[in-house]
């Protein structure tokens, strides 16, 4: 009789498996994103203006002092004109005599240079010595104060010679290859703080834009009676309050006398003209929230809103009209009401009314294109879209100016400041109502151009 047995068991197949350690993360900061630059100027000592000339240096190039004898080539410079120094001794120069068998007397002293600027032995600056006098000093000795990349750095330097017209002359023509500009206000806030005479150009110019703007936009919309903005030429008096919302937003009280007196009237009474905008997506720099925006607009009767008694009410400001949303965002609110709009906002004509101010400009008409980036800006009644066309709650293909701006600002990306500057000098010839929806709109771009505000 056979005997049963048992077939031996197959090995059973173990997964491999492999824990990966947890990297760990301190719980006490992330040091991975900090900006030190913001703090980095609140350092006690006394402040020297300076022009810096930093060593341009190459991959095999050595630091080295300043030798006028040598070819212009072997010393090379990058001047930072008005750079700050933090005098850490109680005076710019000190003044000893030698150790050694001369007893020669040298003027030398220490300093903090910003963390915008990394100095090297032999590097150089120019300051006032008083009397009218320049004299040159020379750079020793930098250490890092600290272990960061955005750490300060010390120095000392040592009084070379006082220097006149031909010495600097033969400096800047033979030597400077690069002049910057030192914008104490850029570094503070995180910015490009070492300026080119072009970054310094467009600065000046959107500068200069902005108050031209914010002057002219309170001479043209501001209603005194009323203490705030109307609507051009609509067939009554009429009120924006996403609009009035926004410009008190972007604007502070030293922008104009007249900004603390603009009031926000309520609108509270009537859940049409609470929505979300496109300038709750501007102002919060948020693209997304174009998806809940309102993005189609109207005029509603000032009957509306004297429904419900509510404190600061516009029902009795003496406004008649105000703009609301015709296709809100679904809320739990307003799903079971009714737009009270009456009709469109209709278009507001020219500030000038002499043939040259009525013919097209700018490309506002469609037919004249800009030739590199098509129209500024088209007509806030081009559409039945709010303010700006469909092309930009849609983000298609024929925006304008403006709007690629704001669709690229909104979501973090650069824009050409020369074409912002442009936009903005010809804001003023733009239309009524073109002026009235566009400048705030500008003004923000402004605002949120790097190093200018």
């Amino acid at each position: 009789m056979p005997v049963a047995t048992t077939p031996p068991r197959k090995p059973e197949d173990k997964p491999n498996l492999v824990i990966s350690k947890k990297e760990f993360v301190s719980q006490v900061v992330d040091t991975t994103k900090v900006d030190y630059d913001t703090l980095s100027t609140f350092i006690q000592g006394q402040k020297w203006i300076v022009d810096y000339y930093s060593q341009n240096l190459g991959r095999d190039s050595a630091a080295t002092s300043f030798q006028p004898g040598l070819p212009a080539i072997w010393g090379q410079y990058r001047m930072i004109r008005g750079f700050e120094l933090v005098v850490s001794d109680s005076q710019p120069m000190n003044t000893r005599q030698n150790n050694d068998d001369t007893g020669q007397l040298e003027s030398t002293s220490s300093a903090i240079v910003y963390s915008c600027v990394s100095p090297q032995n032999g590097d150089m600056f120019i300051a006032d010595i008083g009397n009218g006098r320049n004299a040159i000093f020379q750079v020793n000795v930098p250490a890092l104060m600290g272990h960061y990349p955005e750490a300060n750095t010390t120095i000392e330097y040592s009084l070379i010679q006082q220097v006149d017209n031909a010495f600097l002359d033969r400096l800047f023509k033979e030597r400077v290859t690069k002049t910057l500009y030192f914008s104490k206000e850029n570094f503070k806030n995180g910015l490009k703080a070492l300026l080119t005479e072009d970054d310094i150009n467009i600065t000046n110019r959107l500068a200069k834009a902005r108050g031209r703007l914010i002057y002219t936009y309170f001479k043209e919309f501001f209603d005194d009676v009323k203490e705030t903005f109307v609507l051009p030429f609509q067939e009554s008096l009429t009120y924006d309050p996403n609009l009035t919302r926004f410009m008190r937003s972007i604007l502070a009280t030293e922008d104009h006398p007249q900004v603390s007196h603009v009031t926000l009237h309520g609108v509270g009474s009537d859940v049409f003209s609470n929505q979300i905008t496109l300038f709750d997506a501007i102002a919060k720099r948020d693209p997304n929230l174009l998806y809940s925006a309102s993005r189609h607009m109207g005029i509603s009767p000032i009957a509306v809103f004297r429904n419900r008694p509510l404190f600061a009410s516009i029902a009795y400001s003496g406004i008649k009209q105000v703009i609301t949303a015709v296709d809100p965002a679904f809320s739990v609110n307003n799903h079971d009401k009714v737009s009270t709009v009456i009709g469109p906002i209709v278009k507001a004509g020219v500030r000038q009314g002499d043939m040259r101010s009525i013919l097209p400009q700018l490309g506002l008409n469609g037919s004249e294109p800009r030739p590199d980036d098509g129209n500024y800006i088209k007509r806030v009644v081009v559409d039945d879209y709010y303010v700006l066309s469909k092309d930009y709650y849609d983000d298609g293909p024929n925006k304008s100016m403006l709007e690629q701006m704001l669709l690229d600002r909104t979501d973090g990306k650069p824009i050409n400041l020369n074409d912002l500057a442009d936009l903005a000098d010809y804001a003023m010839k733009f239309d009524n109502l073109e002026r009235f929806y566009y400048v705030p709109l500008i003004l923000v771009l402004i605002k949120l151009a790097p190093g200018v505000f």
